[in-house]
């Protein structure tokens, strides 16, 4: 399980950053922190990312970027692993932090 949640947050922090920026991994034994630069996100958008429901691969037909199930995947086993999974984005400098607190 943890090595789905940790490919699937990996793989989506390189598909969405943008061309030449750093990726960064953090871990401290509490918190694993995934950095990346992305495009701006909506605000709205956090609400579903960090949001444990019900979820169909193909809901997002509306030009946006499907959530796909493996995240929804990897949220379920935070979820039943009693993991934080929390996702944000600095509007200032665009930078993506996704974070696991265990």
């Amino acid at each position: 399980f943890k090595n789905h949640v940790l490919k699937n947050i990996l793989s989506n922090a390189i598909k969405f950053s943008v061309p030449g920026s750093q990726l960064s991994i953090q871990f401290n034994g509490s918190h694993l922190i995934v950095r990346n630069t992305a495009k701006s996100i909506d605000p709205a958008r956090f609400e579903e990312l960090n949001t444990f429901k019900e979820q169909d691969s193909t809901s997002d037909n509306q030009g946006k970027t499907s959530l796909g199930l493996g995240l929804f995947i990897a949220k379920v086993f935070c979820h039943n692993g009693k993991i934080k999974l929390d996702i944000s984005q600095n509007k200032e400098s665009g930078v993506v932090t996704t974070r696991l607190s265990f």
